[in-house]
């Protein structure tokens, strides 16, 4: 067991959040299956069509779901509910905690502490005493467990492994974050703020190691804050019904982030630094007022917060793993080494959590992973050896040159395979018209006409045959046009 020890006086660490692993669920839903569904569902409310309009508005394209979206649109239990969450929280938090520890290159047992940030489901002992069980975590980690702080639990959980680390320089810390709105939609609400959320919120697991280490790469932590809002307990709340959770957010949200910009220009001058120094700013993805804010409340230039707007894009708000799919997005393209930037969510309260730092680069290359999109889950076997799929991937981001989301580029790895849409949502264990779309989004944004295209793309951007192509040699005609 490593001897942990306090930092002498006057030297403060600064510790790196190492790149992160999100872990998404296969049920993958495109925004105007569920702008139809609910217009079917909520028929005869007045107000409807300007539900439904705000859930255009909302720029989410698609979401990955835990359940199917008939499923979360029928009447269920808060028993049936927390009995789902119980059992996936387990499942995709010790899938996100297992890549995350692979990234780090480290095993379970080196973990000094894990700080686990949840608030979409109940558990007693919480999740976290169970996936430490499951993964091999020492017996006498630490273990902190964050549920009330909603989105804002992402930074939070961040900003306690900073301050431990602050206290144990040679600890390394385990954040993990696990959401399933999809299991508190009440499908007996129907204002206009459920239909935001019914239009934005999604599920995802998440997690990273932070630590202070050399030759780390990501967002070295150099202070943060807290702010709890004063007579703002109103703008984002909750409360527990028959049904299980359920969350509101009231419009004024979009006005009240301006409010604590103040405090966010104060965090970045008690570095020594101007808001004009911040060069990138990893924001939760609270939908497009929020993020608006933000930026023009800082005067950051217009695109800083281009991740965070494709994040939500495609794949929703996952509540507190936000912040790790957009942190994720940063590391597959990377700001310049020792840039300055500003990590912030909000929260239930309204509460405000944000972390200052900067981008460390170890100036070493990044080894070219097998299968640069995805890995599966150690619950189940992987596609293609003889069984399903446990239904979640690890998003990995294949590299900067990819306009692709994780999954899209597994499909485009596919199609340079050569496997029709059929073979694709056999292989992916998707619905036919899932992998359909995928296709059609992948050769849309690559602004290719053809599948070969689709291929030739991937060599160029890889360099590689994919390592699938030997288990079936037969099915790559795209593939060998593409090489020709």
């Amino acid at each position: 067991m490593t001897l942990l020890r306090i930092p002498p006086a006057g030297s403060p660490v600064q510790p790196t959040v190492v790149r992160p692993a999100v872990v998404l669920p296969d049920h993958v839903i495109a925004q105007e299956e569920v702008v139809a569904a609910l217009a079917e569902h909520f028929a005869g409310v007045p107000h409807l069509q300007q539900g439904l309009d705000l859930m255009r508005n909302t720029t989410v394209r698609t979401r990955h779901l835990l359940v199917p979206l008939d499923e979360m649109l029928s009447p269920t239990s808060f028993g049936e509910r927390n009995a789902t969450y119980a059992k996936e929280v387990i499942r995709l938090g010790a899938s996100a905690a297992t890549a995350a520890l692979h990234n780090a290159g480290i095993r379970a047992a080196d973990i000094d502490c894990m700080v686990f940030v949840s608030c979409t489901g109940y558990m007693l002992p919480g999740p976290d005493a169970y996936i430490a069980q499951e993964i091999g975590c020492r017996p006498t980690m630490r273990r902190t467990p964050i549920q009330q702080m909603g989105c804002a639990a992402g930074v939070g959980g961040l900003a306690e492994a900073f301050h431990y680390i602050r206290a144990y320089p040679q600890a390394q810390v385990l954040v993990l974050a696990v959401e399933f709105p999809s299991l508190c939609f009440q499908t007996s609400r129907d204002s206009l703020s459920d239909f935001i959320s019914a239009a934005i919120f999604s599920d995802a697991g998440a997690a990273a190691v932070v630590r202070a280490r050399p030759g780390d790469r990501g967002f070295q932590i150099t202070d943060g804050v807290q702010h709890l809002l004063g007579d703002s307990t109103d703008v984002i709340y909750g409360d527990t019904t028959e049904l299980g959770f359920h969350f509101e957010t009231n419009p004024k949200v979009r006005s009240t982030v301006q409010h604590v910009i103040p405090t966010l220009v104060n965090l970045v001058r008690q570095q020594g630094w101007s808001v004009e120094d911040v060069a990138f700013c990893v924001s939760h993805t609270g939908g497009p007022a929020v993020m608006d804010g933000v930026e023009r409340g800082l005067g950051l230039p217009p695109g800083t917060l281009d991740p965070s707007r494709r994040s939500l894009s495609e794949i929703g708000n996952p509540s507190s793993a936000s912040v790790f799919d957009v942190l994720l997005r940063h590391h597959a393209r990377p700001p310049a080494p020792a840039s300055r930037g500003l990590m912030v969510a909000f929260g239930p309260g309204f509460t405000t959590e944000a972390l200052v730092g900067v981008w460390r680069d170890s100036g070493e290359r990044q080894p070219a992973a097998a299968n640069p999109v995805s890995a599966q889950a150690p619950s189940g076997p992987p596609d293609g050896a003889g069984g399903k799929s446990d239904g979640i991937h690890v998003a990995t981001p294949a590299g900067e040159n990819t306009p692709l989301t994780p999954r899209e580029f597994q499909v485009a790895e596919l199609v340079a395979l050569g496997l029709t849409n059929g073979q694709i949502s056999h292989r992916l264990n998707i619905a036919h018209w899932t992998a359909v779309n995928h296709v059609r989004n992948v050769m849309r944004k690559l602004e290719c006409c053809s599948r070969v295209q689709v291929a030739r793309w991937y060599l160029d951007v890889t360099g590689t045959v994919p390592e699938t192509r030997r288990q079936v040699p037969q099915m790559a005609p795209a593939l060998q046009m593409a090489r020709t």
